[in-house]
């Protein structure tokens, strides 16, 4: 009696007697071991082993419907091991910040910045209204005329007399700044062609305690505000 290599099923020799057992066994141990196979309609493929997949050039390959299993699986392969390649390059959810203050090279802003962003521009063309020019008629003199100019917390004061004028001393006001242009605190402006200190109080008024008889007052500064 002869047996076969993988299921051992029994083969009768030479002179062997045909046993109908023999027959009955070796055909239940053939249903047994096709019905483990895989099929259209099912069955367990978990213990198959793939010896060989074929190999793919294409980048990203998608697997297709009828492809053999080694094409099949040599296109997953391929796709992992390309993927693999540019994992450390792709943009994560981890990779995203919501502020203004990362340096690290490969991190990009979250969308949810992009409203702060929006909020300080908004805020930052407010402080922009300020920024055109005011023409000022000083004092009770109608000979001197300011230019008042605010770029967001800077402001710059210039002013000249379009003739000569005279004012006593004891305490001339020129004129009294806009609210959006008055500093927190004392500021002063040194008049050009003689030393006059002229002084800009923080609730605005702009004047002088020295006199001035027939002379062409001009004269600027900066200060910030807040």
């Amino acid at each position: 009696m002869k047996y076969t290599q993988n299921l051992n099923m029994k083969i009768p020799e030479g002179g062997d007697p045909i046993d109908i057992v023999d027959i009955t066994e070796n055909f239940e141990t053939l249903d047994i071991e096709i019905n483990k196979k895989a099929n259209t309609s099912g069955g367990d493929i978990s213990d198959t082993t793939i010896k060989t997949v074929d190999a793919i050039a294409t980048e990203f390959p998608v697997p297709s419907a009828g492809e053999s299993s080694k094409t099949f699986l040599g296109k997953i392969r391929k796709f992992i091991q390309d993927f693999i390649a540019i994992k450390d390059t792709l943009l994560t959810l981890s990779k995203l910040v919501n502020n203004g203050q990362t340096t690290a090279s490969g991190f990009a802003l979250d969308a949810r910045y992009g409203k702060t962003l929006a909020d300080q521009i908004t805020k930052l063309n407010t402080d922009l209204k300020y920024f055109s020019q005011n023409r000022i008629l000083i004092g009770n003199s109608e000979n001197i005329i300011v230019q008042c100019t605010r770029r967001g917390h800077v402001v710059d004061i210039v002013f000249k007399g379009s003739k000569p004028i005279s004012f006593p001393a004891g305490g001339f006001a020129f004129f009294t700044l806009a609210e959006q242009f008055r500093p927190s605190d004392y500021k002063y402006i040194n008049a050009y062609g003689f030393n006059m200190l002229i002084q800009i109080a923080p609730n605005g008024e702009v004047l002088t305690y020295q006199e001035s008889v027939d002379k062409i007052i001009h004269g600027q500064c900066s200060y910030t505000v807040e």
